[in-house]
């Protein structure tokens, strides 16, 4: 099946999936297509089907890529997004700690919390050259459960 491919005023890459049986791909494109916007006709077969950084896709040369800048910020902030509940979740530890003077689980929530915040400034982020990597430097043991696997 054939999928038409245009890139959008913010820059994203949108793939239409035709599924009228009564016009053609081209009359599709027309018709949905903003004017002015050129487009592209390719196979399924051409559109990735990992779409874990999808609003980080390019268009170019008729292939679809990701542009790693952009999904690495993506992964960035989604830790971010993740380590809030966490952040609020360790500060109720800390103060525990802090009302009962265990000073050793002070010193651990404080390190755990400090991580938290270290977390978008992995080296393995900014170190991965493509998306299996870039997915692998979610920390599961920080943050839980990777949202790309």
């Amino acid at each position: 099946m054939a999928k038409i491919i245009y890139t959008n005023d913010n820059g994203n890459v949108v793939v239409v999936t035709p599924v009228s049986t009564e016009l053609t791909v081209d009359e599709i494109a027309a018709k949905d297509v903003p004017a002015g916007k050129s487009y592209t006709i390719v196979e399924d077969s051409q559109v990735p089907t990992d779409r874990s950084f999808r609003d980080a896709w390019i268009f170019s040369d008729d292939i679809i890529q990701v542009d790693m800048t952009k999904a690495k910020d993506l992964m960035r902030n989604k830790i971010r997004e993740v380590r809030k509940d966490l952040l609020e979740s360790e500060d109720i530890t800390f103060m525990r700690a802090v009302e009962t003077a265990d000073v050793d689980a002070q010193a651990a929530s404080a390190a755990r919390k400090q991580a938290l915040r270290d977390a978008p400034l992995a080296s393995a982020i900014s170190n991965a050259s493509n998306v299996t990597a870039l997915k692998a430097a979610w920390d599961t043991s920080l943050l839980g459960v990777n949202p790309y696997n």
